[in-house]
Order: structure tokens, then sequence, then C-alpha cells
């Protein structure tokens, strides 16, 4: 075991770390992390646990025609998933990675929402890192980055100082070990043979595009007794417990389940809701708090500038409840609710329809209802609306 020298009374930050059984399925190297004291004289506590950085998930891959000739879907592949930052639009990112069986890595922004999601051969990824794309740490002090994974993203943020706790060996590392755990054969893995880009097109010879293959999105998964697969879906929140924050997944299950961390406890869903209501799962970080990201690192908040509100952040879980069982959420309601009133016009239909418009929260509102928003708006004689900055 290797361990940091004890904190002093300066009030900086500490970090242990624990270099036992580094790479267990799904674990990073392990660590303890102390934050700042509110008072400088006063000793730091631990705290996180020792944290399991990543999730099960699998992949099924759809048919796909080849000329006139529709293929054969191919899966399930069981992988990992963890968070990364994302070089995206010149900023880093929150994002996820996940490591298959088969060798594909997929990585980028909304891998576990999207039909169809490109797939990176190891060779590919490693290049990533070590261009900078994908990364274990923010590149520059007061570095501006969204929350994305989601619907629109928690928001953004200054931050003030980021002190790592993984470094993109480490990454690299745990992706290869994931592969190698998960197909300990190596047999039939994705592999370029080092050709990272396709040919260029002769019509745009300076542009380069990525050598990738189509592959089926991210499932977040767990297993019952009996080893039946439920589905779930990733949920990024912001945890506090105390003075103690961090940022993480919350993950919803279809069977009315949720937890919050990897290494959470499975909890009955409406239990998270609670926690919610409570302010211990909430959607924005004060400025000046540290805060741990997800095992990557802590960072202190200079300035924030959040987009979800609390009810809206308990809203979109049980929208997503929903959707995994099958039912309607806020948006499908709303939805419904114009094309019945367009149907059937009358004031009681105009009623339901401003009911379901005022359920979906402000930040669901763009990327769910899209264009019919605006129509909405109008038969409701609302102004319209911009969505730059986020309620």
């Amino acid at each position: 075991m290797i361990r940091a020298a004890a904190p002093s009374h300066s009030g900086h930050l500490t970090i242990g770390l624990l270099q036992d059984s580094a790479y267990q399925s799904g674990y990073l190297p392990q660590r303890r992390l102390w934050l700042p004291s509110l008072k400088s004289n006063q000793r730091m506590e631990p705290a996180l646990p020792l944290q399991q950085t990543s999730w099960p998930v699998t992949r099924l891959d759809p048919a796909m025609y080849k000329g006139p000739i529709l293929g054969v879907a191919k899966g399930p592949f069981r992988g990992r998933a963890r968070t990364i930052f994302l070089l995206h639009g010149g900023y880093p990112q929150l994002a996820r990675i996940a490591a298959y069986s088969d060798g594909v890595i997929q990585y980028g922004v909304g891998i576990h929402s999207g039909a169809i999601t490109p797939g990176y051969d190891f060779g590919s990824f490693v290049n990533a890192v070590h261009r900078g794309e994908v990364r274990t740490q923010l590149g520059n002090r007061s570095s501006t980055f969204l929350f994305e994974e989601r619907l629109s993203g928690l928001g953004a943020c200054t931050v003030d100082e980021f002190r790592p706790l993984v470094t993109s060996d480490d990454l690299i590392d745990w992706t290869r070990t994931t592969i190698d755990e998960l197909n300990p054969c190596g047999a039939e893995l994705l592999d370029f043979g080092g050709v990272e880009f396709k040919e260029p097109d002769p019509g745009h010879p300076g542009i380069r595009e990525h050598r990738t293959v189509a592959t089926g999105s991210t499932r977040y998964v767990k297993y019952d007794e009996a080893g039946r697969e439920i589905k779930g879906r990733p949920y990024r929140v912001v945890i506090r417990e105390d003075r103690d924050w961090s940022v993480t997944d919350c993950t919803i299950f279809a069977d009315g389940t949720a937890q919050l961390g990897p290494m959470g406890a499975i909890v009955n869903f409406r239990e998270m809701v609670a926690l919610a209501r409570a302010g211990r799962v909430t959607s924005s970080v004060p400025d000046g708090q540290w805060v741990n990201i997800d095992g990557l690192g802590i960072f202190r908040v200079q300035s924030g500038d959040w987009w979800i509100s609390q009810e809206g952040l308990i809203v979109e879980a049980e929208d997503i409840l929903a959707r995994l069982q099958g039912k309607e959420g806020c948006v499908a309601f709303c939805l419904s609710a114009l094309r019945y009133h367009l149907k059937n016009t009358s004031p009681e239909s105009l009623d339901v329809l401003r009911e379901a418009y005022d359920w979906v929260p402000a930040h669901m509102r763009e990327p769910g209802l899209g264009e019919h928003e605006h129509q909405i708006r109008r038969l409701l004689d609302l102004p319209a609306v911009n969505h730059i900055g986020r309620g």
C-alpha cells in the first residue's frame, strides 16, 4: 500500500493511493481522497470510500444492409462503461467510454442514447488518448466544460483548480484489461491493423474520416438472481453528503430500482426521489466547493451555470423510468396531448395540453419536444422561447 503524506494544516488537499489489486474487473486503481476542511486547522476526512468506477453494459448490433442484402444482428456483447473527458467543440466535456468483449470501444456524447454508434478498435482509441481527444484530466486551470450525457447536460462551470486521480495510462490500461477479462482468449477482436483513417475522398482531400464500425448503443444493465438482464439508463447527478460532493451516475432500472454511483446500493426508485427532495441528490454545485468528478479527480468550482431545477431533475428521472417500463413519460404524454387537441379541438383539450406542457421541465422541452414546442406555445398563446441557457 502506498499513501501520500498526512494532511498538513494548510487546508490543501491530500490524496492517498491504494495499489492493491489495481485492476480487478471494472476497477481503476483504487483511491481514497480527502477534501479541504472548512477550517484550515481541522484534519481532512475521507470523502469517498474505495470506488469502483465502471458499470456493466451490453450491446446488440443491429442488422445492416450490405448492398441489397440485409445482414444479421450480432450480439449481445458484454462490456464495461465509465466516465471520461472528451474534447468536444474545443472544450473537455464529461462523456462515457465503453469497452466490449469483441474489442469494440465506444466513446462520445450520448453513446447510450443513439440507435447506431461508431465503434473504434483499441489502436485507434489509444491514438485518440495520445492526441488528447479522449482524456482523464482537464487541460488548464479555469477550463470551462459541460456536464453532458443527457438531454441537455447538467450545465457548465469554470474550474478554479483540478487535482487528477487518474492518468491517461490508467485509462488505457483499464480499457485493455477490461477487454482481456471479458475475452481471455482474445478471439475475434476488432482490429483495424493500425489504419486509423479511411482513404481520403478525392473531392475533399483535406478531410480525414475515422475508420469505425457501426454498432448498437450502449445499454446499462444489472442482473437478477436468476441471471436475467434488467435494462437501465444512466442519469448524471450531483450527490451531496454533509460537506462532501460528487458528480456521478445514477442508473435507473426497469424494475423500479436505482443505483447512485457504481458502488452505491441498489435502492427503490422512490428512495432515490426522496433523497432528491431532501437535496442530497441534486443538479448543481455551489461556487467554491470541492467536488469529486466520478473518480477522475477533484476540482473546485469557480463559477457555475447550472441548467436543471431540482423539480426538473426528479421529473426527468420519472420520465426515464416510465420509458424503461414501456409507459408514457412527460414528453410522450405532452405529444399525445398535442395530437389529441389537434384532432379534437376544445377548451378542455387545450387545458389538458397546457397541463401536459407544464409537466415537462424546461430543460427537456427543446430536446424532447423538438419543433413541436413552438407549435404548442403558439396554441397556448405563450411567447416564443430562447433556449440559450436553461431553466
